[in-house]
């Protein structure tokens, strides 16, 4: 979009469930695809009720994928990717997975805008298990932006879906283009998954883990900030760097 896109409080771009059908995963195959009763994975791993999530895949810098569909149960979340040179977002952007007996993972969101305003919502969410089974595994979100104006980076996010194994956080990357500053963070909206989602390492302003959250991370990590709150875990196994501070509660 050359100019400005506007969206309203009473409208929504959705792709909701648009992912693989159950029982398939990225590229659209059942090799690997989670199995029986487990949730769908793509920016987090899906519950593991009486069932095997499916690997994670993706780049969280480049949400370009659909989302997995569980072993049984919800589709996967679909993919709405938008370049802008305004974005008035008022209403709200979403690629959640299905829910069902399992829940299906959720989408991809890209968005490459120059200004980001309103007050609306960006959302991938793991699909919520109807059956009490395996939640869906969150999206990627990655948000380029050169300036915001009223908009709230709190309203964007990609926690797993409630089971009774829970489906994991997915990523959230924000990046500020101007003072090239970028953010990961792992949020699960107080819901505790029972598997730690990988993390291959991180290098940016600011890494956090927050509110149920659970990520291994393998690879090393330097960051300005690292920040673990609100019952957010995480292990490391490599080299960690924090030049500016760090902060533990919750």
């Amino acid at each position: 979009v050359s100019n400005t896109l506007s969206i309203s409080t009473n409208s929504r771009i959705d792709v909701t469930g648009k992912g693989y059908l159950a029982g398939r995963t990225y590229p659209n195959t059942t090799t690997n695809a989670s199995t029986s009763n487990g949730g769908g994975s793509y920016g987090g791993l899906g519950g593991n009720y009486s069932g095997t999530p499916n690997p994670l895949y993706g780049d969280y810098l480049n949400p370009n994928e659909l989302g997995s569909g569980a072993g049984n149960g919800g589709s996967g979340g679909g993919l709405a990717r938008i370049v802008a040179n305004v974005l008035i977002l008022d209403g709200e952007i979403r690629a959640d997975g299905g829910g069902g007996a399992s829940g299906g993972s959720g989408g991809g969101i890209y968005l490459d805008v120059g200004q980001l305003s309103g007050g609306g919502l960006v959302i991938a969410k793991g699909g919520n298990s109807v059956n009490g089974w395996s939640g869906g595994g969150g999206g990627r979100i990655a948000i380029y932006y050169d300036a915001l104006s009223g908009f709230g980076l709190d309203r964007v996010s990609a926690p797993g879906g409630s089971g009774s194994s829970a489906g994991g956080a997915g990523t959230v990357y924000l990046k500020d283009t101007v003072a090239v500053q970028a953010r990961l963070i792992y949020d699960n909206g107080g819901i505790t998954a029972p598997s730690a989602t990988p993390l291959a390492g991180f290098t940016g302003a600011v890494l956090e883990v927050r509110s149920g959250a659970n990520v291994s991370v393998t690879g090393a990590v330097a960051v300005a900030d690292l920040r673990l709150t609100g019952s957010g875990s995480a292990t490391f196994s490599n080299a960690v760097v924090a030049t500016g501070s760090y902060m533990i509660s919750g």
